[in-house]
């Protein structure tokens, strides 16, 4: 398999893997840590934006689905009601309940440019970690 190939798959993995689909976590990143340890900081790194696109299409997701079931209440503001979602952002970046995470923000219509912010930073500091250990 080309390196171009392998790249591409971990991209994609990474991307779905962060989404609200049935696949619950990335799975091939464990494989590219044992069987290619060269690619691994490399494959790390390709990983982080496609985490960062998966959770902006969770967000988005939560927020038309949101709008569908609020559409009738046009003065009622959701986000007052959900303000402890910015502490549950912490959860972003883990693969068991950082997709549920980002789909809440979302359907709770956190501020897109604060989702953003504490997104990345939190992404970043996981990024950071699995490039450590």
């Amino acid at each position: 398999m080309e390196q171009t190939e392998l790249l591409l798959f971990v991209f994609f993995d990474e991307l779905f893997g962060v989404m609200l689909i049935p696949m619950d976590m990335p799975y091939i990143m464990p494989v590219i840590e044992t069987m290619h340890p060269n690619l691994e900081y490399l494959a790390k790194t390709i990983a982080f934006p496609a985490r960062i696109l998966g959770a902006v299409a969770n967000y988005l997701i939560g927020k038309i689905i949101s709008n569908v079931f609020f559409e009738n209440i046009v003065n009622m503001n959701v986000s007052k009601k959900f303000q402890k979602i910015y502490y549950v952002m912490i959860l972003a970046p883990f693969d068991l309940y950082g997709h549920i995470v980002t789909f809440l923000a979302g359907f709770a219509k956190m501020n897109f440019k604060n989702y953003l912010i504490i997104l990345i930073i939190l992404n970043l500091l996981f990024f950071i970690y699995r490039l450590i250990w």
